[in-house]
């Protein structure tokens, strides 16, 4: 199955941070999650601007590829019966191995890369979904709000509007797997 993910988000600094969760996430419940990240070793799904991950929320492993279009992010998603394993092929959705087959990705290259723990708070609002998210990846720590739109054009006045209610500046708004990325490419780098 695909559906289309319509999000804007900005990183934040830890005050801020504190700050929102006390003011519009106080009687949300925590929910940790982890997100395992794989490509070749030659990162192909990047260089063909797709990710894939197997997000791990207590007992359920689910498997997503994404790749953008138009007004947002294409999302394949399938859930794998049992933890990650060096056979991803056996393990992988068939809509998400036939995919990455019209990209021409060979499934048998893919390996895991690295993995980035979340604490998620979340909170419905009039327009979609508002996410604080706190992640720690690669000796890394950061923060983020996210807010999931049901339409972009609605969705993005929606965000600008909170980020100015709130005082916060519009910073980077690279997704988690980007940063990832970044940082683990620059650690092979050094």
């Amino acid at each position: 199955m695909a559906h289309l993910e319509i999000e804007f988000k900005t990183l934040l600094d830890k005050k801020t941070f504190d700050r929102l969760k006390v003011t519009y996430f106080v009687n949300a419940s925590l929910i940790s999650q982890e997100n395992i990240y794989i490509d070749t070793d030659d990162f192909d799904l990047r260089r063909n601007r797709m990710m894939l991950r197997v997000r791990v929320i207590g007992k359920t492993h689910m498997m997503t590829l994404k790749k953008p279009v138009s007004g947002g992010i294409l999302e394949f998603d399938g859930t794998i019966e049992e933890p990650i394993n060096s056979n991803l092929l056996k393990q992988m959705p068939q809509n998400i191995a036939d995919e990455l087959n019209v990209h021409h990705i060979d499934i048998s290259a893919l390996k895991v890369q690295g993995r980035l723990h979340t604490e998620r708070l979340e909170t419905v609002v009039d327009a979609g979904l508002l996410v604080l998210d706190k992640s720690t990846y690669l000796n890394t720590v950061d923060y983020e709000l996210e807010f999931e739109a049901l339409a972009y054009d609605s969705g993005e006045i929606y965000f600008k509007q909170f980020l100015e209610r709130n005082q916060i500046e519009a910073r980077s708004d690279l997704p988690k797997s980007e940063r990832f990325y970044r940082t683990l490419y620059k650690e092979k780098v050094e």
